[in-house]
């Protein structure tokens, strides 16, 4: 088996030596371990950190592109490199590179193609309050969308399989962790596990979190994108919902007040043209959600289309 530990940095040359230096030189049931750097534009000297060490494979972007762009550009190659398994971690020392074989593990033994590593968010001492409530929260939402247990969403300690990493395409261009374990729960051909992992102190602030309310935009984008793609059935039921519901309260309210207790001396025009609307509303939505059925047939298929393809474009690849 044949692992490919890709890092992506922007501007991490003062952790990215400890990163290396910690990473495992073998493990049980690997025949070859490699480790590929992507530089997302960095203007420091982090890859000449990368060159020293004698990394066995750089990508150096000239210009910054974002974390999912780095993240993609690395799978891509790790996939062109004859990539068995491909681990994720970060540039900035915050995972320990021990725990690389518990992530490994369940990929090895054949009961995952996706294996997240989760830091125990409750005790996180280095965790905000709002920080923990915000990463608790959206780890709850992600699972119900998903369909898994990851307990940590956001986390970039991943492993993937060949299979898993052939079959997740990655359009976001904000950040990849949310998009693909949402994707990857709804795809019947990847099982998708976690581990607990520890982690090493903090260095420096989290450059994908600015500020929490941006956080929370951006990342709420990238929920609504994905859902409404990857469960677009499910995504217009609710939203149907939403419509429905308080349609059915004022159309409720208004029953009981003209036939019931025989309200007098008001008019209820306006709350039955707002109960008119909704409904109008809520059967698009529902209809839409219809549509999105023949969508979804049509949608696997070109997913399947792109997985058959990639295959063979990697696999020729390696042959050469």
């Amino acid at each position: 088996m044949h692992l490919i530990i890709q890092i992506p940095c922007f501007n991490e040359e003062e952790t990215l030596l400890e990163v290396l230096e910690d990473l495992p030189k073998s493990l049980p049931g690997l025949s070859c371990i490699e480790i590929l750097v992507i530089s997302d534009g960095s203007t420091d000297q982090t890859v000449e950190v990368a060159k020293n060490f004698g990394v066995h494979h750089l990508i150096d972007l000239k210009v910054h592109r974002g974390l999912s762009y780095a993240f993609k550009r690395g799978i891509e190659e790790g996939l062109r490199r004859g990539a068995d398994l491909i681990v994720n971690t970060d540039g900035d020392h915050q995972y320990r590179g021990e725990d690389i074989a518990k992530l490994i593990d369940p990929i090895l033994r054949g009961t995952a193609d996706l294996v997240v590593g989760c830091r125990n968010i409750r005790e996180h001492s280095e965790f905000s309050l709002p920080k923990k409530i915000l990463q608790l929260v959206g780890s709850s939402i992600v699972r119900s969308l998903s369909q898994t247990t990851i307990q940590d969403v956001t986390s970039g300690f991943r492993a993937y399989s060949r299979e898993a990493t052939l079959r997740l395409t990655v359009t976001d261009s904000y950040t990849y962790t949310l998009e693909t374990i949402i994707q990857a729960g709804n795809t019947p051909e990847i099982q998708v596990d976690w581990v607990e992992i520890s982690c090493n102190p903090t260095r420096r602030e989290s450059r994908l979190i600015s500020t929490i309310p941006s956080y929370i935009k951006k990342s709420s984008g990238t929920l609504i994108r994905a859902f409404s793609y990857y469960s677009p059935f499910r995504f217009f039921l609710i939203l149907s919902l939403i419509f429905y519901l308080p349609a059915m309260a004022l159309g409720i309210r208004f029953l009981l007040n003209v036939y019931i207790f025989h309200v007098q001396g008001r008019t209820y025009i306006p709350s039955l043209i707002l109960v008119s609307i909704l409904l109008i509303l809520g059967t698009l939505a529902l209809l839409m959600g219809y549509f999105s059925l023949a969508h979804g047939v049509e949608r696997q298929m070109i997913l399947e289309g792109l997985y058959l393809k990639r295959k063979m474009l990697y696999e020729k690849k390696i042959s050469e």
